[in-house]
């Protein structure tokens, strides 16, 4: 049976003890209109290839954070609020998407995404990567609102068993009778209105409902690091790279706004190590 969890418990605890918390009408209303009609522009212009590729997430588009309004996203006092509230050190910004379900769009698989899962950081009560997920429309399970299974980013359980490296191939070509879709006793629905922020630790297993409406379902999912300057070299390079990845084209681009935001990297020089994707020795067994 499907449970709600309110915000009876601080949102900083909940993020720690649950992986996600909700922070209710965080953005007011006439921003949410403004960040519709810009995404409704871009969406609109996306690629039938793209629409494919990218078919259970609905679309994956990279935000264009040079944009006035994705930057004043990403540095609204809404997000400052927020962290100051969970308690972050030093925030960064990695990176940001439209993501956005088509009427008749397809449930998303289970997956969590934390790719370090080598490094000690992985077994921190604090999350070490977050997502700042703001819906720009009312979102239950008929739109394909967010589906959870709490505690998940620190203890394992029999689903981590059953699914492949994230955002994978093998996932893009799952059936929906796969264990990735399957329903999940312990799995909770979060449903939200439009301004809610909902916050979530990488490591949290998670996926969505299809959306059975007749409309769009809308978020912008926007990637941050709680407390940069307490990661392991390592990490903090491989961060600073993946944002100026992100950038490309744009990476000199530069505000006054956006530059306390970004990672930067200064230290001794870091070998390439690939990617951890799968869950292992950091997760709580019983």
């Amino acid at each position: 049976m499907l449970v709600h969890i309110l915000p009876s418990d601080s949102n900083l605890r909940q993020l720690r003890d649950n992986g996600f918390t909700v922070f209710s009408r965080i953005i007011e209303s006439s921003f949410i209109e403004r960040l519709l009609k810009t995404s409704d522009h871009i969406i609109d212009q996306t690629s039938k290839e793209h629409l494919y590729q990218f078919r259970y997430h609905g679309t994956m588009i990279p935000v264009p954070y040079w944009s006035e309004v994705f930057m004043e996203l990403i540095t609204h006092q809404a997000a400052v609020t927020a962290m100051r509230v969970l308690q972050f050190m030093d925030p960064k910004w990695i990176s940001g998407y439209i993501i956005s379900k088509s009427p008749g769009g397809l449930p998303l698989w289970w997956h969590q995404d934390w790719w370090a899962w080598d490094e000690p950081v992985s077994a921190s009560e604090v999350a070490p990567y977050v997502f700042f997920m703001y819906y720009l429309v009312d979102t239950d399970h008929r739109n394909g609102c967010l589906r959870v299974i709490p505690g998940s980013h620190r203890q394992h359980i029999d689903l981590h068993d059953n699914l492949p490296a994230i955002h994978t191939p093998e996932l893009n070509i799952s059936p929906l009778d796969s264990p990735v879709h399957a329903l999940h006793p312990n799995e909770v629905a979060v449903p939200v209105h439009a301004g809610d922020l909902v916050v979530g630790d990488a490591r949290l297993l998670h996926s969505t409902y299809a959306n059975s409406s007749s409309s769009r379902r809308t978020n912008i999912t926007l990637w941050y690091v709680p407390d940069f300057r307490s990661l392991s070299c390592v990490l903090q390079s491989k961060l600073a790279k993946q944002n100026a990845v992100y950038r490309d084209g744009n990476v000199g681009f530069q505000s006054p706004e956006l530059s306390k935001w970004l990672p930067t990297y200064s230290g001794p020089s870091i070998e390439y190590l690939p990617y951890q994707t799968i869950p292992d020795k950091h997760l709580r067994h019983e």
